[in-house]
């Protein structure tokens, strides 16, 4: 791993929008207290932080997230490399596979190789992935030229869940993304109608 980029605006501006105030949120199933029988379940979501209200706290959810995340993988999805994987499924070898059949001139292409989760939306997993990548000290900031690329790996109990590589403007983009109010993100799905 190379070296934190502390001094770096930037650098700071996305661990803020990414991390501190990452939008996602984790559902749990729990038992409903003001059920007559105590038994019926619940659905609740936890934000991930405390600092910013979650999406589905600014009430973002379902059609708005789709929204979101095809703004996030379209360049992505363009250039084939944007995987949701099974639980059981290998991060590192499709992420291996992806890099030795990619016919793209630019080795630092962008990619985002994860595994799906069952409780949050795919959205969410991705700016929820970046996050651990970074709270968890599990990136690398790389210089080509004039291009800073950021390689992220989200990991638990040695198990690889998500691997990304992105390049420093992407991300700016997924923080402005992840500070849009719904009415900012519905701006988005009345310019595809039109």
């Amino acid at each position: 791993m190379g070296e934190i980029p502390v001094n770096d605006i930037t650098f700071n501006q996305l661990v803020v929008a990414l991390v501190f105030e990452c939008p996602s949120s984790i559902r749990k199933k729990v038992i409903d207290k003001e059920a007559d029988d105590h038994k019926k379940k619940i659905e609740v979501y936890s934000p991930v932080s405390s600092r910013k209200k979650s999406f589905r706290e600014q009430n973002i959810t379902k059609d708005l997230l789709t929204t979101i995340l095809t703004q996030m993988r379209r360049p992505l999805q363009q250039n084939k490399a944007y995987f949701v994987l099974e639980y059981s499924d290998d991060v590192i070898k499709r992420v291996e596979s992806l890099t030795k059949s990619s016919t793209l001139k630019d080795p630092n292409f962008e990619l985002i190789v994860m595994k799906k989760r069952g409780d949050m939306s795919e959205s969410e997993a991705i700016f929820y992935y970046i996050r651990n990548a970074f709270a968890h000290g599990s990136f690398e900031v790389k210089h080509f030229d004039s291009l800073k690329v950021y390689y992220f790996e989200s990991s638990k109990d040695k198990n690889i869940k998500a691997m990304m590589r992105l390049r420093e403007s992407t991300l700016l983009q997924f923080a402005k993304l992840s500070q849009m109010d719904a009415s900012q993100i519905k701006s988005f799905q009345k310019k595809r109608r039109s």
